[in-house]
Parts: structure tokens; C-alpha cells; sequence
């Protein structure tokens, strides 16, 4: 399998995980969704993924009727495109190898051919979805340089309609889950009269890993690189 991936991100920077909505007895579903869009990404080759229904409810850990409905969730939302190449094949939408795209972790994920840290989430509850949304966010967001994103409380909200309550419910779900490191970092800039302020910053783990604020320095960030 290869490190990484490249999963389309315009449609994440443009807000679009806000369309995926915690509803009584059908949010399980919206979570679905984004294990299997992580899983169509992982095993895409140019954008274009060839997996059977049972392979997805295998990695993803979830059942092939919660399969069929991600699916027709990601279809809907103009997220992926069914049979693109064929009987059994999944596209990503947007795919652009040349701009347009964010990094998103494959090998150190998978063991004995699922994806870990999915095994362990249930459908049952609304934290596991805002979770995954902040995910998909944290990875569209990250800084190449650095390899971490740096974005605010208030960015989340805007660009995931999660709410403020629940973002450290859903941050702490990925760290225990081992898909994401959060540390702090000091920011230099005018930030509601405060000449200084601590920002979280998160880091995907398995994702170039000799990249952190170890190796590449603790380096301060402006006002213009809070997203």
C-alpha cells in the first residue's frame, strides 16, 4: 500500500463536510460515509478505486447495508462517482493530481487489511461523526511545510457546522484513536489586542512522521496563517 494519497480538498476548504448532519437514527449513516470516502481514497489509483462492497464493509468495520447507504450518500453530494471505470469502480470527483488535493495517510493505518482506529468507532454516536469531520478538515487544511494545520475553533465551526462544544469531544476521539497528535503553538500577531496566544495545531500521524515540530522547529505563526 502506498504512504499516502491524494483526496480531493476543494470541496473541503469550500465547507462542504457541513452537508454531513447528525440526524436521530440516520446519523450513523453520515458517518459511514466518511469511512468509506477514507477508504475509496486509500485504495485509489489516479482517483479511480475497484472495490467490492464486502472489502469496504471489511476495512471500514461497518455492515454492507451501512456500505450502500455511504455510498449513496458520497454520490448524492457529488463527493464520488459510481462505476467510472467499469462494474465495481468508484471515482473521486475533482480528482486533480496537479493542484486541488491534501495528503491523506494510508499504510501505517491498515493492519491485516482494515483500517484500525475505524474498528472501533460504532455509528451510534453524534462525536464519532464530528470526528471524522474534523478528520477530513485537518487534512485539507495541513501545511505541507510544517505538516500540521493550524486553524482555529472558529474556522472549524465555519467550515464544518460542528459545534463549539463538540470540538474537543471530536479531537479527543482522533488522539485516542491514534489518527491525530495535537500540540500547542505560540502565534505572534494581533489577535483581539493579545500580543501573544497559544493555538492547538494537528498533526495526521503516519503521515510524513520525520516531520514535526521536533525536526522542522517550533515555528511561531501570524494572524494570516490562522486559516
Amino acid at each position: 500500500m502506498p504512504q499516502w494519497v491524494r483526496l480531493p480538498s476543494k470541496w473541503i476548504e469550500a465547507g462542504g463536510l457541513r452537508a454531513f448532519r447528525w440526524k436521530a437514527e440516520e446519523g450513523g449513516r453520515e458517518t459511514a460515509a466518511l469511512l468509506i470516502l477514507a477508504v475509496i481514497a486509500h485504495h485509489s489509483v489516479d482517483g479511480i478505486a475497484k472495490l467490492t462492497y464486502e472489502e469496504m464493509s471489511g476495512k471500514a468495520g461497518i455492515s454492507r447495508a451501512m456500505v450502500s447507504a455511504a455510498l449513496d450518500i458520497l454520490e448524492q453530494r457529488e463527493v464520488i462517482v459510481r462505476k467510472v471505470a467499469g462494474r465495481g469502480t468508484f471515482g473521486l470527483i475533482a480528482y486533480d493530481p496537479a493542484s486541488g488535493w491534501a495528503k491523506l495517510p494510508v499504510k501505517g493505518l491498515y493492519s491485516g487489511g482494515v483500517v484500525q482506529a475505524f474498528q472501533h468507532l460504532t455509528l451510534r454516536h453524534k462525536n464519532e461523526l464530528v470526528a471524522l469531520k474534523l478528520y477530513f478538515l485537518f487534512a485539507a487544511m495541513r501545511d505541507n511545510d510544517s505538516n500540521y494545520a493550524h486553524i482555529s475553533y472558529d474556522k472549524i465551526i465555519e467550515r464544518t457546522g460542528v459545534s463549539r462544544d463538540a470540538i474537543r469531544s471530536g479531537i479527543s476521539i482522533l488522539a485516542s484513536l491514534g489518527l491525530v497528535h495535537i500540540e500547542n503553538a505560540p502565534s505572534i500577531g494581533s489577535f483581539s489586542g493579545v500580543s501573544q496566544a497559544m493555538y492547538n495545531r494537528y498533526r495526521l500521524t503516519h503521515l510524513d512522521s520525520y516531520k514535526h515540530a521536533g525536526t522542522s522547529g517550533r515555528a511561531e505563526i501570524g494572524a494570516s496563517d490562522i486559516f
